[in-house]
């Protein structure tokens, strides 16, 4: 019996080993405080609650000034053990552009990526939240509609 366990955790590492690792985060998070005041206890670690949306660019106020109708992934910070909540945004990547002097016969010689294919950023990027809000009582709940609307009780 124990051998056949051992085989069937030995199955599961097989299904993951071409998987691409990630050995460098791309974003690393900087966590202000989440005390409604000085003094007062910060949430656990194991209470926080990341909530990520992506939103559509079609109307909205979020789609002001977005260029290519490219807007970012909102992510939230929040805890039921306070009634501060924090706000992230991640904007994509600038599109692939062909290096300078590279004409359109040399570019088409280049060898494309495989599809999937994953770099390892050289460091970490350090993203701090953009909006905190502190709210009149402990948070439960942060949901977010499809044009941006935020939410928050």
């Amino acid at each position: 019996e124990e051998e056949g366990e051992g085989e069937e955790g030995k199955g599961d590492a097989e299904d993951f080993a071409r998987t691409p690792q990630v050995k460098t985060p791309v974003y690393c998070f900087s966590l202000q405080s989440m005390a409604p005041m000085p003094g007062l206890p910060e949430p656990g670690l194991d209470s926080l609650v990341l909530t990520a949306f992506s939103v559509r660019a079609e109307g909205g106020p979020i789609a002001l000034g977005t260029a290519a109708k490219q807007v970012p992934l909102i992510c939230m910070v929040s805890s039921p053990e306070s009634s501060i909540v924090l706000g992230y945004s991640f904007f994509a990547p600038d599109p692939l552009a062909a290096p300078a002097g590279l004409d359109a016969e040399a570019l088409l010689k280049q060898r494309m990526p495989a599809v999937g294919e994953l770099k390892d950023p050289e460091e970490s990027r350090s993203v701090k939240p953009r909006r905190r809000w502190a709210l009149p009582a402990r948070t439960t709940a942060v949901a977010g509609s499809p044009d941006g609307c935020l939410f928050a009780a």
